[in-house]
């Protein structure tokens, strides 16, 4: 199956082994494998088994007559007695070698079972409760959400998934005899195929199940899911998972951080330019949106309303001076900029950024409406980002445009 087409799902990679199944996202093959030990049923007895022991002994008997039977000085009694003995001989070569030979070529091919899959490395299956259903595994690209909103969910199913908890808790190293607690991520999967709800959201950490949003919650994330799936994407959320082992089973309980629906992605495109996301962090403040209420209004809701906006290093000039800060800017037009205490904060990494030929993304809040509108940043100061983070943007690009300070007389300290 070298050039795969067809719908998501559990294929044999190799059509010589069909016990070993690969998961196809719809485009490209996964690292998810499955395992299955195949099992035929055993033969039947019918016609090709061994005669009863009582028959074997009727058998030598009807042989042993017509042996002294054809012995015997009366014509008549010889020939009866050879037509017993090839008689019996015949009825043994029939029931032995020609009956068996003809029911297997009149029953049709004896059909394969299969014996549910057990985990191995790094085999994880995801069964559902009842049944040997398999749920699909997260593929494609993991979105975390765009807004700051947050709800917990409490996850179910977690009794039916004690191998994966504890496959989850033994990969982290964590004893959980006496109980033991995680924080990770977890992904938010449209379970396509259950044939127990046609809703079904199932919920993975590190690629092992762990459960399902319950009903009323999945039919309200359902379309939202698939959505992202039709797109190669799946939602990744904050988890806490917590397990116990107890006598003869494993307690657990998972809990999820759910976005709003409306805030998975911004309301704005992304910028057609290479750009990097910005880390979250704090609430910062952006200014004079007053002066830009012509690109806002058509944006805002009282509600609030979720944004990529683009950071940029510049000069404003001033009557009598220039100031070097961050000037906010949505769908390439100006909406404000940031305070001096905050663009003193942020300077040091937009500029780090533009130095490496890309645009800053920040997440951001709309709300206001054509009276009033206020834009709200949600990003890490300069100084709290991880240095791992910034190694990983690369070395700086020859030539990046870099922002310019205006050849004025006057000095920015006046």
């Amino acid at each position: 199956m070298s050039e795969m087409q067809g719908p998501a799902g559990w294929y044999a990679r190799n059509p010589k082994d069909e016990t070993r199944l690969s998961f196809w996202d719809g485009q490209a093959w996964t690292k998810n494998t499955l395992v299955f030990d195949i099992v035929r049923p055993a033969a039947s007895n019918s016609g090709s088994g061994c005669l009863p022991s009582l028959g074997w002994i009727a058998v030598a008997i009807l042989v042993l007559v017509g042996i002294a039977m054809a012995g015997s000085d009366s014509v008549g009694t010889q020939v009866t007695g050879w037509v017993l003995f090839l008689g019996t001989i015949g009825l043994v070569v029939w029931r032995k070698i020609v009956a068996p030979r003809r029911a297997r070529n009149n029953q049709s091919p004896t059909p394969m079972t299969t014996v549910p899959p057990q985990p191995v490395t790094p085999l994880r299956v995801a069964e559902s409760p009842i049944g040997d259903h398999l749920a699909f595994p997260p593929s494609g690209t993991a979105v975390e959400p765009w807004g700051s909103t947050r709800t917990r969910v409490e996850v179910v199913g977690e009794a039916y998934r004690e191998d994966d908890l504890r496959g989850l808790f033994d990969e982290a190293g964590l004893d959980i005899s006496d109980g033991a607690e995680l924080q990770h991520v977890a992904e938010v999967v449209a379970d396509f195929t259950n044939p127990h709800d046609g809703n079904a959201v199932s919920i993975w950490v590190n690629g092992f199940h762990v459960g399902y949003l319950d009903r009323d919650t999945a039919r309200e994330w359902a379309p939202t899911v698939r959505r992202l799936a039709q797109s190669r994407e799946h939602l990744r959320v904050p988890a806490r998972i917590w397990a116990a082992e107890r006598p003869g089973r494993v307690n657990g309980r998972v809990t999820i951080t759910m976005p709003q629906l409306h805030e998975i992605k911004p309301a704005n495109r992304l910028p057609a330019e290479p750009y990097v996301v910005l880390p979250r962090g704090s609430k910062v403040q952006v200014t004079k949106e007053e002066q830009h209420m012509d690109v806002l209004t058509p944006l805002a809701k009282p509600s609030g309303v979720t944004l990529a906006v683009t950071l940029h290093a510049i000069h404003e000039i001033r009557a009598r001076s220039s100031v070097e800060t961050v000037e906010v800017r949505v769908g390439g037009e100006r909406v404000g900029i940031l305070s001096a205490a905050s663009a003193g904060n942020l300077l040091p990494l937009v500029k780090y950024i533009e130095a490496r030929g890309k645009v800053a993304v920040s997440r951001a809040t709309l709300a206001g409406n054509a009276l009033k509108a206020d834009v709200t940043l949600d990003v890490a100061k300069a100084q709290e980002v991880d240095s791992d983070w910034l190694a990983a943007l690369g070395p700086e690009v020859p030539g990046a445009p870099r922002v310019a300070r205006p050849a004025y007389e006057w000095d920015d300290t006046e």
